[in-house]
């Protein structure tokens, strides 16, 4: 990851779960992380494990000083509800500058295109281009298809289909702006879109995961055709 340090990766979903660990590594690794998120507080806690991470990091040669100590809470404080309850319409630290990486923030809700558009227009204004896209937002509901409300429809959809392509879309948009020639685009996706699943109350969720197969393989083929070396990768869990 040494020929990464100081390119841009965004991270959908990076408040909670696999998107949080993966935008930690990242900053670990030294990348400037933009993690988009809808949950404020929960990408609160990622920026304080990311700068707490870091700043347990051995010194390398060449680093600079580890990270001060901000407003952020210490990692042994944040565990319980009632410590989430106290953050709520706090300010929140925006950008970390974290030894080797950074960490910003963006509150962005996946299912929403203009959210989207927007994070995409300052990484454009505020980033020298963009190297990684990993698609990591997603959202499942436990219901027969019969029996599920046209609104949680529409939101599987959005997010774990419609987001997902629109922030491809803009990532490869960005990369092909600023000359980006190696960049990864990393699709987040489920065993469950490869097959069909048993359970009745998951044919909704398998059918977006399977959306994410196909498009997947589909944007693979399209940059192959415009001659344009993006890496794109599905990693099923």
């Amino acid at each position: 990851m040494l020929r990464w340090s100081g390119r841009v990766a965004v991270v959908t979903g990076a408040s909670s779960g696999i998107g949080a660990a993966i935008a930690q590594e990242l900053v670990k690794q030294g990348l400037q992380v933009v993690g988009l998120d809808r949950q404020e507080v929960l990408i609160f806690w990622v920026v304080s494990e990311a700068k707490s991470l870091v700043e347990r990091l051995p010194r390398r040669r060449g680093v600079g000083m580890p990270a001060p100590a901000g407003a952020l809470a210490d990692l042994g404080t944040i565990r319980s509800r009632a410590w989430w309850d106290t953050q709520r319409g706090r300010p929140l630290e925006e950008h970390v500058e974290c030894t080797p990486g950074t960490f910003h923030h963006i509150k962005c809700d996946i299912s929403n295109d203009e959210e989207i558009m927007a994070a995409f227009e300052w990484l454009r204004n505020n980033r020298n281009g963009l190297g990684i896209l990993v698609n990591c937002a997603g959202v499942a509901t436990s219901s027969k298809l019969t029996e599920t409300a046209t609104r949680e429809l529409h939101n599987i959809m959005d997010v774990n289909v419609i987001g997902l392509s629109i922030c491809t879309r803009e990532a490869v948009k960005l990369m092909r702006e600023r000359g980006v020639d190696d960049g990864h685009i990393i699709n987040i996706n489920s065993v469950a879109g490869h097959y069909i699943p048993n359970s009745l109350n998951i044919h909704l969720y398998s059918a977006s995961k399977h959306a994410v197969t196909v498009l997947t393989e589909g944007l693979r083929r399209e940059l192959v055709q415009l001659n344009f070396h993006i890496r794109v990768t599905v990693s099923s869990i």
